[in-house]
């Protein structure tokens, strides 16, 4: 409760980001630390487009 409290802080103090991210890593990388990094990303920049590519 504590972390959703301040994410929800934040969202109402910082400017809003908008834009679009690309990120490119190896297919190991994407399929252990991505998915809990990408949604945490998300959570907190819902305005911000993420574009991976992931190569092996």
């Amino acid at each position: 409760m504590i972390k959703l409290n301040d994410e929800t802080l934040t969202a109402f103090a910082e400017p809003q980001l908008i834009g679009r991210v690309r990120l490119g890593l190896p297919d190991d990388y994407a399929e252990r630390l991505l998915p809990q990094v990408l949604a945490g990303f998300a959570r907190i920049n819902p305005t911000i487009e993420v574009v991976v590519e992931c190569l092996g």
